[in-house]
């Protein structure tokens, strides 16, 4: 209820010099005393719910040209930042940001050496925000550039692994510290996991600790500052495995190889308590979207363990609200190879807003969470040639948790039309009823 009348109050400001302010002040404020009518609150909540939409962050299609590998992070404040592999100068490494209005590039645009691959963003405690990719400036191996408010600087050397580094991760720790995992192919395509101490980079454990060759890592640090890293399994029939570094070594988290079948873009998160989740593609149920959690013994699927997108699903990305609540981004084979995110709802995956969203075709898909638990999605974007577009959800009255009720969009005035009539129904009815 309290939700409820915070929306209309908020509805109120928007409305108050329209024609309808004479039938809907009176309505609101008897509002309280009739909504036992039955229904009355579903209907408003449907009507609010109606009007939530995907909306584009600034211009869709903002990258000067084509853009790939794109990776969105949130800075404090909500502030989305993407980073992205820049046709415009030589598919090196741009970083931008929404400044509330338009995206401005952070420092350079182009700043890497070469050729960038598998570029991945992330944002460290203070705000500075970190890259790392494959570097074809330095012979296809791992580097990681930071912002220092001027400038992109190299984090330790340039090209700090010992080989080719490919599906290049990174995560921050809260104390600052950058943590890169990556398919090390100086050690058979197993998965390394390397750390900057300050002066040089280090290995985190044993080089190449997977059992075999590793695909689509993915790497999430906990609370407590351990890494988790998430894979397509070579040797364990290209399934998915979880492994955790305990101090000392790396151990599986759960059985490897835990998925049903063959698990591709293996996308990992960690709930804020600390729960491992893990996305990806299933194989074996026609290449739709499966997520599984760890229960502290065994992986168990989230909803559906048969895959709970309606068809395929590509380039799938992971992530898990603040109130524990996991959402998944992904190319949808079903809707044309548009963008479509879901979320789960406690029992079931639902949609959120509209399947397949996107105005066109969509790849290098890069999910994101705000404070308040609203979602961001970054892609490449075939309807705006090829260029990065990040898209947002806005809801009047998202579902309870962290942040309180989001900012709530103007109804239309059909819409503001059709609520007066309900609200003054839901007045006549709590008269009579008084």
């Amino acid at each position: 209820m309290d939700a409820l009348m915070g929306y209309l109050r908020r509805l109120y400001i928007p409305f108050r010099f329209s024609l309808f302010f004479p039938l809907f002040f009176p309505a609101v404020f008897s509002l309280r005393r009739c909504l036992l009518a039955p229904g009355l609150a579903t209907l408003l909540l449907v009507m609010a719910e109606a009007h939530a939409v995907w909306e584009p962050v600034g211009t869709p299609g903002f990258s000067a040209v084509a853009a790939g590998y794109t990776s969105l992070a949130m800075a404090a404040g909500d502030v989305p930042y993407i980073a992205y592999q820049d046709g415009a100068l030589f598919s090196a490494a741009t970083v931008m940001r929404f400044d509330g209005t338009a995206w401005v590039p952070v420092g350079s645009p182009g700043f890497s050496a070469g050729i960038v691959g598998y570029v991945s963003l992330a944002m460290a405690a203070g705000g500075v925000p970190y890259v790392a990719y494959q570097d074809f400036g330095n012979a296809g191996r791992a580097t990681v550039m930071r912002f220092n408010g001027t400038a992109w600087v190299p984090v330790g050397s340039p090209g700090f692994s010992a080989g080719q580094a490919l599906y290049t991760s990174l995560a921050m720790s809260a104390g600052g510290v950058p943590y890169v995992a990556y398919r090390d192919a100086s050690n058979g395509n197993r998965a390394t996991v390397m750390r900057f101490n300050g002066t040089a980079w280090e290995s985190v454990g044993s080089l190449g600790f997977s059992a075999g060759e590793a695909v689509f890592t993915s790497l999430v640090l906990s609370s407590g500052g351990v890494p988790y890293v998430a894979y397509q399994d070579f040797v364990n029939g290209n399934k998915a495995t979880v492994m955790r570094f305990n101090g000392t070594a790396w151990e599986p988290v759960g059985s490897p190889g835990f998925s049903v079948g063959k698990a591709t873009f293996t996308s990992l998160v960690l709930s804020s308590s600390g729960v491992p989740y893990v996305a990806y593609q299933d194989a074996l149920n026609g290449n739709r979207a499966t997520v599984m959690r760890f229960n502290g013994t065994a992986w168990e699927p989230v909803g559906d363990p048969a895959g709970f997108s309606a068809g395929a699903a590509w380039s799938i990305s992971l992530a898990v609200s603040a109130g524990g609540v996991p959402f998944v981004a992904y190319q949808d084979a079903l809707n044309g190879d548009t963008a479509t995110v879901m979320r789960f709802n406690g029992t079931a995956w639902e949609p959120v807003g509209s399947p397949g969203f996107s105005a066109g075709m969509v790849w290098d898909v890069s999910l994101a969470m705000s404070s308040g638990g609203i979602p961001y999605i970054a892609y490449q974007d075939r309807a705006n040639a090829f260029k990065a577009t990040v898209m947002r959800f806005t809801s009047p009255i998202p579902p309870p948790g962290p942040g309180g009720v989001a900012a709530i969009p103007a109804l239309s005035p059909l819409a503001l039309l059709a609520l007066s009539f309900v609200l003054l129904a839901a007045m006549h009815l709590g008269r009579r009823r008084g």
